[in-house]
Parts: C-alpha cells; sequence; structure tokens
C-alpha cells in the first residue's frame, strides 16, 4: 500500500470552501447577486467589501461552482446557490457557514 498525504489536502481543501462561503455570507456577496448579474466593480459597489479580496473570494466561489462567470466578467448565482445562500430565502443555511467559520 502506497501512503499518500491525499486524504488530508482534501481535509484542506473542505476547510478552504467554508471559510470562502462563511466570508461571501458574512459581506452579503450572494444577497448581491441575486438580484442580478454583477461585475466585480459591482459587487465591490453593492458590499463595501475591498476589490482585491472580492477578487480572490469570487474567484474562489467560481472554483467551488458556487456562482457562475457569465459574459463581460458578471457573476450570476445558480439555482442553488440563490436558494440556500441569499439571506431572505426560506431555505437559507448561510448561518451555519458564517457562525462556523468565525471558530
Amino acid at each position: 500500500m502506497t501512503v499518500t498525504p491525499e486524504r488530508f489536502l482534501q481535509f484542506v481543501r473542505g476547510f478552504a470552501s467554508l471559510l470562502a462561503i462563511g466570508a461571501a455570507v458574512r459581506h452579503r456577496v450572494f444577497d448581491a447577486r441575486d438580484e442580478r448579474a454583477l461585475t466585480l466593480d459591482g459587487l465591490v459597489e453593492a458590499t463595501g467589501a475591498s476589490r482585491r479580496g472580492l477578487a480572490a473570494l469570487a474567484n474562489a466561489l467560481v472554483g467551488f461552482g458556487l456562482p457562475a462567470r457569465g459574459t463581460a466578467d458578471r457573476f450570476t448565482l445558480n439555482p442553488e446557490s440563490a436558494a440556500f445562500l441569499v439571506s431572505d430565502r426560506p431555505g437559507f443555511i448561510g448561518g451555519m457557514f458564517r457562525h462556523v467559520s468565525t471558530h
């Protein structure tokens, strides 16, 4: 049997997604995108977060398949993210990510 670090690397990757989703919920990134597709500058204006931080966060979230990057670099929510990560939706579970990501 070959020993590899893959199992431990999966733990790290899982933690990264939790932190990214928690940060996005905390900064209301999913709420801002719920209304319309936004460019990075639109996200900065809607959330008040730093452009540099939002660029990294948006790219991570796209990598996790949560929003999509559409035409003209506009970010849109997929149905799953819209249903569960927009704070005024009845299925909102973002509070769990917000809570766990601060511990």
